[in-house]
């Protein structure tokens, strides 16, 4: 299962939240949505019903690219 926007309680429609840094060093601009994951080894993962940040991200060695697609 992939990240899926939550849904209004009454209409039942997506719910969109994102976080914009204009001049944040990590990213501009993130979406949040619920996030699953399980992973096994080592360490084992087991986390439901989470959240995920979904960012574009484009750096080069001196750091973030701004304005770039």
């Amino acid at each position: 299962m992939g990240p899926r926007a939550p849904r209004t309680r009454v209409r039942r429609a997506c719910r969109r939240a994102r976080i914009d840094i204009p001049d944040g060093f990590e990213y501009g601009i993130a979406e949040l949505g619920r996030a699953t994951t399980t992973a096994l080894g080592d360490i084992e993962l087991d986390v439901a019903n989470s959240y995920g940040q979904f960012a574009e991200i484009h750096r080069s060695h001196t750091g973030m690219v701004r304005g770039a697609r």
